[in-house]
């Protein structure tokens, strides 16, 4: 593609999502078979974390990765509904 070399299994995700992959993103075999390049074997992978532990950084990681993955197969709203539950500190402590 435009003279360039781009391996078989990126490729065929690139097709998929409609899109060249981004810097962060690799492309993984479900079943380990790397000559494997069906699309129901590839599953697509992001290295991309949030840059700080602030919340108001991983906010806008998160904005950032809904408005980049939320149109395609990788759409958040096929995910199952997590709970969150708040942990509370021991309200006793062991004295030394």
């Amino acid at each position: 593609m435009n003279g360039k070399h781009v391996a078989e299994h990126r490729y065929v995700m690139e097709q998929d999502i409609g899109r060249p992959l981004l810097p962060e993103e690799e492309v993984h075999h479900l079943n380990g078979d790397r000559l494997d390049n069906r699309i129901e074997n590839l599953e697509l992978w992001s290295s991309s974390q949030p840059a700080g532990q602030r919340v108001e950084d991983k906010v806008a990681w998160a904005k950032e990765i809904l408005s980049l993955y939320g149109d395609t197969q990788y759409n958040m709203n096929k995910l199952p509904e997590v709970k969150i539950v708040k942990r509370l500190k021991s309200a006793t402590r062991k004295s030394k």
